[in-house]
C-alpha cells in the first residue's frame, strides 16, 4: 500500500493531465503506446540462488583472510602499542613487531573460520533445494 505521501503526489501528478499527441513518421497522429511494463530480469545467477533475506557468502580464500588479519592487526596497533607509546612505556617497536606477529598467526584461524561459514552455508542450501523437490 502507498504511503500518504505517494498517495498524494499520485493525486497531485492526475489533477494535471496533460494531452500528448503520438506522430508517426508520416504526421499522422496515432494512439499513444500501450504502457506495458518491460520484461523483469532476474538478478541473481542461473546457479545457486541465496535464500531470501540471507547474503551469499564466498568460498575462503587466502588473499582474503590476510586482509581481515591486517585489519585487525592494525586495530591491535592502535588499541594496545599507540596508548603504551604516550604513557612513555619505552619503544614501541618491539610492541609493533609483536603485534604484527600475532596479526600473521591470526591468518590461518580466520581462513578457518571463513571456510567454516562457507561449508555451513553449502549444508543450508542442499538442505533447503532438498525441501523444495
Amino acid at each position: 500500500m502507498a504511503t500518504k505521501k505517494q498517495q498524494r503526489r499520485r493525486v497531485k501528478s492526475k489533477r494535471h493531465e496533460y494531452e500528448y499527441a503520438y506522430v508517426d513518421e508520416d504526421g499522422n497522429e496515432v494512439e499513444p503506446p500501450s504502457a506495458t511494463p518491460a520484461p523483469r530480469k532476474d538478478k541473481a545467477p542461473a546457479g545457486k540462488a541465496a535464500p531470501r533475506g540471507r547474503r551469499v557468502v564466498k568460498p575462503p580464500s587466502w588473499p582474503r583472510a590476510v586482509k581481515w588479519a591486517a585489519g585487525y592487526t592494525g586495530i591491535l596497533i592502535l588499541l594496545l602499542v599507540i596508548p603504551q607509546a604516550k604513557k612513555g612505556g619505552g619503544s614501541i617497536v618491539p610492541a609493533v613487531l609483536s603485534t604484527i606477529a600475532l596479526g600473521a598467526l591470526i591468518v590461518p584461524a580466520i581462513y578457518w573460520m571463513h571456510r567454516l561459514q562457507f561449508r555451513t552455508y553449502e549444508k543450508m542450501l542442499a538442505k533447503q533445494s532438498s525441501k523444495s523437490r
